[in-house]
């Protein structure tokens, strides 16, 4: 896979853009230019209209040529079940407290893929390539979120309530996005060319900024033993766990690269909220999110460097 130089480049490439919209949002809060509640609400922005919005774009331009990639579709959801379950039973033995228990599972394999994943997949292979991950971000992101619901709701005593987690799936504004997307697809119509193409380049980088304006850094010493394991488990042990199947599993180029980034990426922003709503430890998840968002920058290009070189992405 091309020699070291153009690997590095590539690595780099495909970190870069991330850097950039994070350090902004790191300058835009040292300058004071928004406030907590700002924040806040922008964040809601992002997860109720750019979001969906660049989903429904992603889907409409995306070749599906290939049709359904079953093979990625399976191996995505058996490694969800496995570490899942895995981590439920290994959280509890390392970590004593009940409010720290569910934060822990959910920020270890829960991901920020939208914002991630599709930025490096698309800095990497170019849009047109994005259609698994497209596909994919519809049941992932659903799955992901329902079963960190389950983890905080055990932790916390309580029973999940299957109900709740399906009617929350159904209402998720990115689901309905994405579905309605495909609806069109079907029919054969594109209602906003030109402005959901606009409004959907939008999403990512004002993610991005977000993420970095939302970094603040407190009670480090408090938790660093639990951010040490959590921050290694997320962004090393994961990936490699992720890469490892996939390789054996024959894919390669995006649909690992789009893997990678699901089972490798920054803890996603959103799980900070709910461990709050949830009586999980709050502290600890915003403090996951920030330290993963933050290395997942130099995780990142490591992985693509070493994939490159070893010329399967």
């Amino acid at each position: 896979g091309g020699n070291g130089v153009d690997n590095l480049l590539a690595a780099l490439s495909a970190v870069y853009p991330l850097l950039v919209a994070i350090a902004v949002g790191v300058a835009i809060r040292r300058a004071g230019l928004v406030t907590e509640q700002g924040l806040k609400e922008m964040n809601g922005l992002v997860y109720k209209m750019f979001f969906p919005v660049m989903l429904f774009a992603n889907v409409m331009d995306s070749d599906f040529g290939g049709g359904v990639p079953w093979k990625l579709l399976g191996v995505t959801l058996g490694l969800i079940a496995v570490t899942f379950l895995a981590l439920m039973a290994l959280v509890p033995r390392f970590v004593p407290g009940n409010p720290q228990r569910g934060v822990m599972v959910q920020g270890i394999f829960r991901s920020n893929f939208l914002v991630f994943g599709m930025s490096i997949v698309t800095s990497l292979y170019g849009a047109e390539r994005l259609g698994p991950a497209v596909l994919l971000s519809a049941i992932v992101i659903p799955t992901m979120n329902g079963l960190s619901v389950v983890a905080l709701e055990v932790f916390r005593g309580g029973r999940p309530n299957v109900r709740k987690i399906l009617l929350g799936v159904a209402r998720n504004p990115i689901i309905i996005g994405t579905v309605l997307a495909f609806v069109c697809r079907l029919m054969g119509v594109d209602p906003l060319p030109e402005a959901t193409r606009s409004l959907a380049k939008v999403g990512t980088p004002f993610a991005l900024v977000i993420i970095g304006a939302s970094f603040q850094v407190r009670q480090v010493h408090k938790y660093r033993r639990y951010l040490a394991v959590g921050v290694l488990a997320k962004l090393v042990l994961m990936p490699l766990l992720a890469v490892l199947v996939c390789l054996a599993a024959g894919l390669r180029e995006e649909l690992l690269v789009t893997l990678l980034a699901i089972f490798g990426g920054p803890c996603a922003t959103a799980s900070y909220a709910m461990a709050q709503q949830m009586d999980g430890d709050g502290d600890l998840a915003a403090l996951m999110v920030v330290f993963t968002s933050a290395l997942c920058v130099v995780s990142f290009f490591v992985w693509i460097f070493l994939l490159r070189s070893l010329g399967v992405a």
